[in-house]
């Protein structure tokens, strides 16, 4: 069970760090 908890948050972090990096390329084009 927790590890599949820390599975799940390692998978949200990870969502995020590319939702980042995508929000970020995008503004750099808009630029």
């Amino acid at each position: 069970m927790t590890q599949n908890y820390e599975l799940i948050v390692k998978g949200i972090r990870n969502f995020e760090n590319k939702v980042t990096v995508t929000l970020a390329l995008r503004d750099k084009k808009t630029l």
